[in-house]
């Protein structure tokens, strides 16, 4: 396995491991709808986008595939004072799971961070994604529950973070 900084052409693979992951995790806490749209090709226009502008980082199986990813940087949201960084997005598709992948793309994030001086972290989860306990496991504080509507539909988000970038 070889994690390695995303570039521009990664954009085809990235969304690819992001709609797979989310038509596998998602089932029965999405508006079906919703996951029944999800496009490669929207994902894509999506991932070209974001590379552009920000770092992301893939991890890449044997035969060069990706099967996982970490998308952070500065927090995006005004709330939560007692944060600085966020991950936008981490999925690893779910043949590469319990492997230890989630956890050493967390930490090449982490070492960006920590070189733009950014040193506590947030994340938002599905309250219903069974892998909350992963960020548990992590150290991870539950600091918060919100509504975020998703077509026409609240679903709940779990609001976790680290105050310290070294509890992870």
């Amino acid at each position: 396995m070889l994690i390695r900084e995303a570039i521009l052409s990664d954009y085809s693979g990235i969304a690819k491991v992001h709609v797979d992951c989310w038509l596998n995790s998602y089932q029965g806490v999405l508006p079906k709808n919703l996951l029944q749209d999800l496009s490669y090709r929207e994902r894509e226009d999506l991932w070209k986008k974001i590379l552009l502008n920000d770092k992301v980082w893939i991890v890449e199986n044997d035969d060069s595939d990706i099967v996982g990813f970490v998308h952070g940087g500065i927090k995006r949201t005004s709330q939560y004072e007692q944060f600085q960084g966020e991950i936008y997005a981490l999925h690893i598709l779910k043949d590469y799971q319990n492997l230890g992948l989630g956890r050493m793309l967390i930490r090449t994030l982490l070492d960006d961070l920590k070189e733009h001086n950014i040193s506590s972290l947030m994340i938002s989860v599905f309250e219903e994604d069974t892998h909350c306990t992963f960020y548990e496991n992590l150290g991870a504080e539950r600091v918060d529950c919100i509504d975020v509507e998703f077509d026409g539909q609240i679903i709940k988000e779990a609001v976790y973070g680290w105050e310290a970038l070294t509890q992870i």
